[in-house]
């Protein structure tokens, strides 16, 4: 509760996280949905992260 103004204001803050691992239970899941994210990064042209670091060590060597 917040006290905002002399009257006591109830604030609810709801945070979107897993609080339980499901990869174990829905295995299946997990290899679809990885299947479908790096589909979209095929067509996309994702560049690894690895790769975007090594780019920019070499760009601040120059």
């Amino acid at each position: 509760m917040c006290l905002l103004a002399g009257i006591i204001v109830s604030v609810t803050i709801r945070i979107c996280t897993e609080l339980n691992n499901l990869v174990k239970v829905y295995p299946e899941k997990v290899k679809a949905l990885k299947n479908t994210y790096q589909e979209w990064e095929k067509k996309v042209g994702v560049v690894p992260w690895a790769e975007l670091e090594k780019n920019m060590k070499k760009g601040a060597d120059q």
